[in-house]
């Protein structure tokens, strides 16, 4: 069962998950009950703080956590595939979009910056996804606008912000065309990488 493995709420996890919930928690967990006391209301707080890439400091939280979103990633797999056997269109959008939050550890609608960056820059990531900052858009901008836009730890912040950005994949496409016959159509299609690419980050 998914709450076997954090059936009570410890003593010492109390202030762990208050502050989870104040800080990090973007659906609301006040009908699953007190996170300090409430099981479903622990489950609910430890899954959000995975997506949002929380490093638990309490031991047992730690290990609730994994064994949590491990069962929880299966769980709405199943949902998804048999959603899409019944037909279920807006219930498989829907547990697919939490499939690859769970899986990416990122909310819908954070900046894919999130795939490349560590930890010390999640403060500088957030001030991203504060300012809606398209990938697009920081590409278009330069540096010494992005630092006036981000106002985040002047240059350095928007350098590595434009970093980030190279790192996601992005593909130039051109295609030309050439009539052969009346009925018959040359198309040629060329790809080009507009992005850096990364062994450790991309794979080889």
């Amino acid at each position: 069962m998914l709450f076997h493995w954090c059936y009570q709420v410890r003593d010492e996890e109390g202030g762990e998950l208050n502050n989870l919930k104040g800080s990090l928690c973007r659906v609301p967990t006040q009908k699953a009950g007190n996170v300090d006391s409430d099981v479903p209301a622990k489950v609910n707080a430890l899954l959000q703080g995975y997506i949002s890439r929380h490093p638990p400091v309490c031991h047992s939280l730690a290990s609730g956590m994994n064994y949590i979103y491990q069962n929880a990633g299966r769980l709405v797999h199943y949902l998804f595939e048999i959603s899409l056997r019944q037909g279920w269109s807006s219930c498989a959008s829907t547990t697919l979009l939490l499939a690859r939050m769970f899986e990416q550890r990122q909310w819908d609608g954070q900046t894919p910056l999130w795939h490349f960056a560590g930890a010390s820059s999640h403060r500088l990531l957030q001030r991203v996804d504060e300012m809606e900052l398209s990938v697009d858009h920081i590409h278009e901008t330069e540096i010494d606008g992005l630092t006036h836009l981000l106002r985040f730890r002047s240059r350095d912040g928007a350098r590595e912000v434009s970093q980030l950005a190279a790192l996601v994949p992005r593909v130039q496409l051109t295609a030309g065309i050439q009539p052969i016959k009346r009925t018959i159509l040359r198309v040629r299609m060329t790809l080009e990488p507009e992005f850096t690419w990364s062994d450790r980050l991309h794979g080889t």
